[in-house]
């Protein structure tokens, strides 16, 4: 699937007496309109959000001052054309290179590069403890190269995993 990277530097506002964040309105966005769905609806089903989780709103850093926080979306061309014309202040468009060390430093950095499902491996734990034999179903699930669940790799931990999983291509 061919996309774009757009960046959004999302804003705060108050609303209904607490603090909330500030999207630009991309349901103002023709190709939103002519999908029939809400914008965050109709986004989710491409790439959906990618939120910096080590700069949020309450943190400064260079090119995230206090009440900002950026986010990646991976959209259509024409969607990203039509953001950044209309939301020119808030949405720029990003190469693969910004992109991927977004993605990678600021957007998923926090995660592990295995997923644990906690269930799985307690069982066989359990059968170790009692030192009952493991199938081979159970040692594949304690191989993080097989996808057999248990403990597998995190392909979205890094920026080309989760494009090769998705089969997403960056324009």
């Amino acid at each position: 699937m061919d996309l774009k990277a757009i960046k959004v530097r999302i804003g705060t506002k108050v609303e209904d007496g607490k603090r909330v964040h500030a999207f630009p309105d991309f349901n103002r966005l023709k190709i939103v309109q002519d999908s029939g769905m809400d914008w965050s609806y109709y986004v989710d089903q491409f790439g959906g959000w990618h939120y910096d989780k080590c700069c949020a709103h309450a943190v400064e850093r260079p090119g995230s001052p206090v009440g900002e926080q950026s986010g990646m979306l991976l959209v259509p061309i024409e969607f990203a054309t039509q953001a950044s014309a209309m939301f020119g202040l808030v949405v720029t468009n990003m190469v693969e290179a910004t992109a991927e060390e977004f993605y990678e430093n600021h957007a998923h950095a926090h995660e592990s590069d295995e997923r644990v499902d906690e269930r799985i491996v307690n069982g066989i734990a359990a059968k170790q403890n009692a030192k009952v034999h493991l199938t081979a179903s159970d040692e594949a699930a304690l191989d993080p190269n097989d996808p057999t669940p248990g403990i597998t790799k995190n392909k979205n931990k890094t920026w080309a995993g989760y494009k090769d999983d998705r089969g997403i291509y960056l324009i």
